[in-house]
């Protein structure tokens, strides 16, 4: 965010959200370094991520900001994130799905195609303690109704969010099938996906960075909302990561929603350190 973050709460006219979204986002930078550990949804038990309950011990003396669980995760993990000084909860709402069968090497004769479903309601959210829910706004779908499906999903959570105080994080994305690269976005066409989810209602961005870093710096600035950036798949070297993480910063981006990069990592609190020192500064 190019603005100071207690600025930006005092238009949050729910308290609820308010102090929610605070609890993600430091003051004091208005940024966060969120870890994304919800990847267990849709293939299975990821390297590195065998354990969420070890992963979390490792990483939560390094200072997470905030972690994105799912729902059946969140119920026995809870305790270790509870506390005073712990680190906010994302809790996914919903998932994609593009095989009948987990896993890369996946099955033959499995099904395969596209679907989206949710998985839980910002009621349960809210009961489980999340401080933000994740949704995802996916696009290039083959057919109209599902793509239609999909606004009007994100539409009725953004206004059940609105009962419970629950702030939501929407993840412009696109439609992919197993084996097939998804497609490069241009920062042209992740401009006008943020701003649909935008419109939709989000309270934070959670987008790819696109370069070059002038035209992701205009997303950043045109975003009413605060804009944090996906780690996306594993990068070549850590090195990449952490320069990913200071482009998204120099940008004015609001923070990392970092998965693979962090707990496939040979040493994940060292590099979640390392992240928190470029978004935060000393």
């Amino acid at each position: 965010m190019n603005r100071p973050i207690d600025a930006w709460l005092h238009t949050i006219d729910h308290p609820g959200k308010r102090l929610r979204m605070g609890r993600l986002l430091r003051p004091e930078t208005g940024r966060g370094v969120i870890v994304a550990m919800d990847h267990g949804l849709f293939v299975g038990r990821p390297e590195g991520l065998e354990e969420v309950g070890r992963t979390i011990d490792r990483l939560l003396p390094a200072g997470p900001d905030g972690v994105l669980v799912t729902p059946g995760m969140l119920r026995h993990v809870a305790g270790r994130l509870a506390g005073r000084g712990g680190p906010g909860v994302v809790l996914a709402l919903d998932t994609y799905l593009t095989t009948t069968f987990p896993g890369k090497g996946g099955l033959a004769g499995a099904g395969s195609g596209q679907a989206h479903r949710s998985i839980a309601s910002p009621e349960q959210a809210a009961a489980l303690g999340a401080d933000c829910v994740k949704l995802l706004l996916i696009f290039g779908d083959a057919g109209l109704p599902a793509f239609a499906d999909n606004l009007s999903f994100i539409a009725q959570t953004v206004e059940a969010s609105r009962r419970t105080g629950v702030p939501v994080m929407v993840e412009p994305t696109v439609w992919s099938y197993p084996g097939v690269p998804a497609p490069a976005l241009s920062a042209t066409q992740l401009a006008d996906m943020a701003r649909i989810a935008v419109e939709l209602g989000a309270d934070i961005l959670k987008l790819p960075f696109a370069g070059p870093l002038d035209e992701f710096r205009s997303i950043v600035r045109e975003s009413p909302v605060p804009v944090m950036v996906l780690g996306g798949a594993r990068t070549q070297t850590p090195e990449a990561t952490l320069e990913m993480a200071r482009q998204a910063t120099e940008a004015g981006a609001a923070g990392l929603v970092f998965g693979r990069n962090v707990w496939q990592h040979p040493d994940p609190p060292g590099l979640l350190r390392q992240l928190l020192q470029v978004v935060h500064g000393a």
